[in-house]
């Protein structure tokens, strides 16, 4: 397969070499190189016969894109003489348009797959009608493809000093000046962004003759990946159209597993779990009745999803439950982690024991759904659903379902809340693949694999230094204030071992022993909480209590192995700025540093990982890249 997102990269050795010739030719004052260097951008629409774009497999080309472009550069390449500056006009030599300034920015924040993705920004200055007719011809088209090509005139590589983008337009506009030119702006985006384009819009033909009587007397068919669901289970099951689950016989603490009649690669449980909450029943009658619920697998919600969404079948999502990482794994696999509300989500293997009078552990392991892995999770059918119900939209008041990364991000975010982050659901590019394809991991398994890389740091002051501003920068506020005092230590609301990690001066303050007594027991009792729920049922409020210490449990460090603390805990957030002559190809969460941070950081291994990549152009010759980065602890 080919290489996916990198949570965990190294410092590129080919963007290191450039800095290290960088800071020798600035030390050895090259004149050519330190006050001759000339930055190049321009941007082009290539000219295209109406018919290119009709493939059978281009349903998500813009519509804009449809119709021929003539072909347009804006900027000047770096190639020519002074001349290619001109266009002729009636006999008459105009300037050709000149870009002004350009922005990219690539931040990816919490979210690895949008750290694919550029925000693009472009102003350019245009001389006359002419050149605006054919402006907006080839460039103010949403939706429509252009090409930015940028970089250093005699670059050190090819690599890290020159580059060349794709801009997908989605807006556009000018300015009429009363010298008779034009002011226009674009805004774009380039990278992996079209996930997010294909909807879940598409709909399944039910053709097995109970899943269609299962929709009703007249039964709605086609249906959308929530109504299949429903009628393949209602029809294994032996639902009636009017039936819901809490219909079923199933006996508390059971789970029953069917495939669908109509397709063999859904799997479809009923589960039943004990009831503490409102009751069911009319009146109080029937409140000993468990609470049923339908579910399906993971595995078998993404099936469906890439048989309703994509523009042709080589846009697929895909678990990844291979490779060295099993990046679809779940671990560490311990008995009292695993969903907090069996309701909603039931993990497998010994995730799935909830203690006396529940067979959902052996029932999953006897249907062959006992591995670990996240495609064997067991999702409600009512949480799709609500998801599907939920995540849909409005546009031009035309309604459009959710898309299948939105339905897959909302479902990791669920999960993730149920699991005290176990689980995190994360979708990755797979780089280098010709078919549009996108892996989904189990983030927190990913981390866990990978290994910590060497850091880059940027010198300051010397002889070499090449960057031209480094700063740190704090986001404290009075609350947090508020909140660093030793009371707060005794009582248990912050740890303090992160802050001793930093501030060593600090000394030990035990737990008063009221905290001490109150945090054990807390531990004690939720942790067996879990395994009381076969028993002793479940509602709102203990499934909320779970979650909450098997959160607890996860994320603190103290007296266990970091490889399974999921979270790392932070003394608090330093955030490194680092502006440079511009350089390309600094990769998201890449490991950076500096030489002048002050000592107490630098004995704590506090290192920053890159999030936000920022270039800028002035069209004179000037480019500058922002590096935004935010601090780790160490190996973690």
């Amino acid at each position: 397969m080919a290489k996916t997102f990198e949570l965990n990269p190294g410092f590129p050795s080919g963007a290191a070499k450039v800095l290290e010739a960088r800071g020798k030719r600035i030390k050895e004052k090259e004149l050519n190189f330190n006050y001759k260097r000339y930055a190049y951008i321009y941007l082009t629409s290539a000219a295209s016969a109406p018919e290119a774009p009709k493939d059978s497999d281009g349903d998500s080309i813009s519509l804009f894109d449809l119709y021929e472009k003539k072909g347009l550069t804006i900027g000047i390449p770096p190639s020519g003489g002074h001349l290619s500056l001109y266009d002729i006009e009636n006999g008459k030599r105009r300037l050709k348009p000149q870009i002004t300034s350009v922005t990219m920015n690539q931040s990816g924040g919490g979210d690895v797959y949008n750290s694919f993705i550029r925000e693009i920004d472009i102003a350019f200055k245009a001389y006359s009608l002419a050149q605006m007719n054919k402006i907006e011809h080839d460039l103010f088209r949403l939706g429509s493809t252009i090409t930015l090509n940028y970089g250093w005139l005699q670059p050190l590589d090819s690599k890290h000093e020159k580059g060349s983008v794709a801009m997908t337009v989605y807006n556009f506009g000018f300015t009429m000046e009363s010298d008779g030119t034009f002011n226009c702006t674009m805004s774009g985006i380039s990278g992996d962004f079209m996930a997010d384009a294909p909807r879940v819009g598409g709909l399944i033909q039910l053709t097995n003759d109970g899943e269609i009587k299962a929709m009703g007397e007249k039964p709605t068919n086609p249906v959308d990946v929530a109504g299949a669901l429903i009628a393949m289970y209602k029809n294994a099951f032996g639902l009636d159209s009017d039936e819901k689950p809490a219909d079923d016989g199933i006996k508390n603490g059971s789970l029953e597993h069917k495939v669908a009649e109509g397709d063999s690669n859904v799997n479809l449980f009923m589960g039943a779990i004990k009831n503490v909450g409102a009751s069911d029943g009319f009146l109080g009658i029937g409140a000993d009745d468990p609470f049923r619920a339908a579910f399906t697998t993971l595995k078998s919600l993404i099936y469906l999803l890439n048989k309703t969404s994509g523009d042709s079948n080589k846009q697929t999502f895909v678990i990844d439950t291979k490779g060295g990482g099993h990046y679809g794994g779940i671990q560490p696999v311990d008995r009292k982690f695993g969903s907090s509300d069996p309701r909603k989500y039931i993990l497998p293997g010994v995730f799935a024991d909830y203690g006396e009078e529940n067979e959902f552990q052996s029932a999953l392991a006897g249907a062959g759904f006992s591995d670990t892995k996240i495609d064997n999770i067991l999702i409600s059918i009512d949480e799709i659903n609500q998801i599907f119900s939920n995540k849909g939209r409005t546009v031009n008041e035309i309604f459009q379902p959710p898309t299948a990364k939105e339905v897959i991000d909302e479902l990791g975010s669920r999960i993730a809340n149920v699991t005290g982050g176990l689980v995190q659901l994360r979708v990755e590019r797979v780089d280098g693949n010709a078919q549009a394809q996108y892996l989904i991991v189990n983030k927190v398994s990913k981390l866990q694999a990978q290994k910590p890389k060497a850091v880059h740091r940027f010198i300051t002051v010397g002889e070499k230094s090449h960057v031209t501003n480094i700063s740190i920068e704090t986001e404290f506020d009075a609350d947090l204030m508020l909140i660093m005092t030793k009371g707060n230590v005794k009582n248990g609301n912050i740890p303090l071992g992160p802050l001793q990690s930093v501030y060593k001066e600090i000394p030990d303050i035990p737990l008063s022993k009221e905290a001490e007594d109150a945090k054990a027991k807390a531990e004690d009792e939720a942790t067996n909480a879990k395994f009381s729920v076969g028993k002793d049922g479940l509602d709102d409020h203990k499934a909320g209590t779970i979650a909450n210490t098997m959160k607890l449990l996860l994320t603190t460090p103290e007296g266990k192995d970091p490889k399974k603390t999921i979270t790392p805990v932070l003394p608090f957030q330093l955030k490194l700025n680092i502006t440079l002559p511009g350089i390309d190809g600094i990769p998201f969460l890449a490991p950076v540093g500096v030489d002048r941070l002050p000592s107490r950081f630098r004995k704590a291994g506090v290192k920053f990982l890159v999030t936000s990549t920022e270039h800028s152009f002035d069209g004179q010759g000037k480019w500058e890249t922002n590096l935004k980065a935010v601090m780790t602890m160490g190996d973690i």
